[in-house]
């Protein structure tokens, strides 16, 4: 099939900006409509949404956690949650929207080190929040003495004209 024969569908959002291209390649029926969606534009699923879960109930990670501090500066960048634990350990977070890679850890990794600078207790402990963390990326985690959960992000649809 050439470019001319293709079907190129364009979908254009000004805010938040954003564009989308939809190529058909084999059409079997096609008919034109206007559609109008009134329902209000949330976009949710972002790493933002994870970070509230996790501040409106620090359980999720673990019992006793207290959030202290949110987007914390440190040397390497900014840690997502500084909390403490139950014993009064500091805990740095690092929370990942969707698959945890290599590079989380080496910069949960950095944080920790940085923060391990800057606290009285050399004990600091690292954990990191995703939705999915595979197998390769637990067993670095472990090797470096740092923790991880997987947390679900929570879609919150607010209205029925969404479902």
């Amino acid at each position: 099939m050439t470019k001319e024969e293709e079907l190129v569908l364009k979908s254009y959002n000004k805010k938040p900006p954003e564009k989308m291209n939809i190529k058909f390649r084999n059409i079997k029926f096609i008919t034109a409509i206007s559609l109008k969606d009134k329902a209000k534009l949330i976009i949710s699923g972002m790493e933002i949404d994870v970070v509230n879960q996790i501040i409106n109930n620090p359980s999720i990670i673990e019992e006793g956690l207290r959030v202290v501090k949110r987007e914390k500066p440190v040397k390497s960048g900014m840690i997502d949650l500084f909390c403490y634990d139950k014993n009064h350990t500091p805990v740095i977070i690092e929370v990942k929207r969707s698959l945890a890679s290599i590079s989380s850890v080496h910069q949960l990794r950095m944080y920790v080190k940085d923060t391990k600078k800057d606290v009285d207790k050399a004990n600091v402990r690292g954990i990191l929040c995703a939705p999915k963390i595979p197998d390769m990326v637990k067993h670095l985690l472990l090797d470096y003495g740092l923790e991880w959960m997987e947390v679900e992000r929570k879609v919150i649809l607010p209205d029925d004209k969404q479902k």
